[in-house]
């Protein structure tokens, strides 16, 4: 009888690759949230949200730009 070969990844790696994709923007999306909230009404420019979350900036204007577009935050 022929054995079947199971897959090579591991289920450990395949779901760290799932929270990378969907966990790790929720978790970086609170962060800048956060983040925000704490400049009271006075807010955050890009170059700052850049520099205190430790994000890159085209991830941090991606986040921010759907964040807007969904209400979370005004511009």
């Amino acid at each position: 009888m022929p054995t079947t070969r199971r897959p090579s990844t591991p289920k450990r790696i395949a779901a760290g690759a799932a929270k990378s994709s969907g966990t790790q923007t929720i978790e970086r999306a609170s962060l800048l949230v956060r983040l925000i909230a704490s400049r009271s009404r006075t807010g955050m420019r890009l170059t700052e949200v850049v520099q205190h979350s430790g994000l890159q900036r085209p991830t941090a204007h991606r986040i921010l730009k759907c964040l807007v577009d969904e209400g979370f935050l005004m511009q």
